[in-house]
């Protein structure tokens, strides 16, 4: 009896040796993996989301710092808060999102975003976009947009028009021009300049998704939510003169070649 309870031990111990061995191993195996793909250092918001406005204070209890390949890191990444530290979020931040430094303002600059008001007769209704999707990002809340439906079937349409966005989550902040200073002194025996002045930078375009609020019909709610399950959505900026009538399905029909020029 005492051989057999001798034996099932030396096989529980071999079991439990071998399983360290394998796992030390799987994760030998990875760490070299990632070694290999230039791995880098980012801060990844936690299991919980970070509401806009919280202070860079309070962010870094909220998020985890961890390695991914250096091509997985978004430009713009931060290792650390000492480049934020006296900022607050622009925009909710959602878990595992990587933490940019485009996500934060001056809180003075977010006391002063417009806040729309959602029109009693209205739905709000909240879709995810790539920012190439979304006028690059270039969205404020407040204005109207117009909104493009494609489906499977290789038909498009620009369905709404004159559509408030009361929302938008994960653009980029615009940055204001530095305020010119009216002590400064001016030499009065310079000689003029011709230079043009430098022309601003481009505003950079959201790597991760938006997600942008739409206040809708409860009609125009039910579409949007189908193309957003079974198609896609492209937002456009609308001047002034566009006619807001229904326009015609754009199909592979009308781009086919016209048979009265053949031959």
């Amino acid at each position: 009896m005492s051989r057999r309870l001798l034996a099932l031990v030396a096989a529980l111990v071999l079991a439990l040796i071998g399983g360290g061995l394998v796992l030390g191993i799987v994760r030998t195996a990875d760490e070299r993996a990632v070694a290999t793909l230039d791995p880098v250092e980012v801060l990844v918001v936690g299991e919980e989301p970070i509401a806009e406005g919280t202070a860079a204070a309070d962010v870094s209890q909220l998020v985890v710092r961890t390695t991914i390949p250096g091509s997985a890191a978004v430009p713009g990444h931060l290792t650390d808060l000492t480049e934020v530290q006296d900022l607050v979020t622009a925009t909710t931040l959602q878990p595992g999102e990587q933490l940019l430094a485009e996500r934060f303002v001056a809180p003075e600059a977010l006391d002063d975003a417009p806040v729309p008001t959602l029109p009693e007769d209205k739905h709000e209704v909240t879709i995810p976009l790539e920012g190439h999707r979304a006028l690059g990002g270039r969205i404020t809340p407040g204005e109207t947009v117009g909104v493009v439906l494609s489906f499977d079937d290789s038909t498009t349409r620009l369905d709404l028009h004159q559509v408030l966005v009361t929302s938008v989550q994960g653009a980029p902040m615009p940055v204001p021009a530095p305020a010119e200073d009216p002590e400064a002194e001016t030499d009065p025996e310079a000689e003029p300049t011709t230079d043009a002045p430098e022309a601003p930078a481009s505003d950079p375009v959201p790597e991760n998704s938006l997600l942008v609020s739409l206040a809708l019909d409860t009609e125009d709610v039910e579409e949007l939510v189908y193309a957003a399950e079974f198609g896609t959505i492209w937002l456009t900026r609308e001047g002034e003169a566009v006619p807001d009538g229904p326009t015609a399905v754009v199909s592979p029909e009308d781009f086919a070649p016209d048979e009265r020029n053949d031959g």
